[in-house]
C-alpha cells in the first residue's frame, strides 16, 4: 500500500512542477488547463491512498488540493479571455 502511495505521490509531483513551465513559461494556456486537471485527478487519488494508511496524512494535503483547485480555475479563466 506504502509502495501505491508513494508512487502516486511521486507522479503527482513531477505534474506539478511541469505545470509552470507549460502556463508561464511557454504560455500554453489551454494545455496547462489540462494539466493541472490531470494534477487534481492525482491529487484526489492520492487523497484517497493516503487516507488508506493513515487519514491525517490525507487530511494534511487538503489546503494543497484546494490551492490546486483555484489555481485551476483561474488557469481555466486565463485561457478563457485569452482565446
Amino acid at each position: 500500500r506504502r509502495t501505491g502511495a508513494l508512487a502516486v505521490f511521486c507522479a503527482q509531483l513531477i505534474v506539478n512542477g511541469l505545470w509552470p513551465l507549460l502556463f508561464f513559461r511557454a504560455e500554453w494556456f489551454f494545455l496547462s488547463f489540462l494539466w493541472i486537471l490531470a494534477l487534481w485527478l492525482l491529487l484526489c487519488w492520492m487523497l484517497v491512498e493516503f487516507h488508506k494508511i493513515r487519514p491525517i496524512a490525507a487530511w494534511l494535503q487538503i489546503p494543497y488540493f484546494l490551492w490546486t483547485s483555484f489555481a485551476a480555475v483561474l488557469n481555466g479563466a486565463v485561457w478563457l479571455l485569452n482565446r
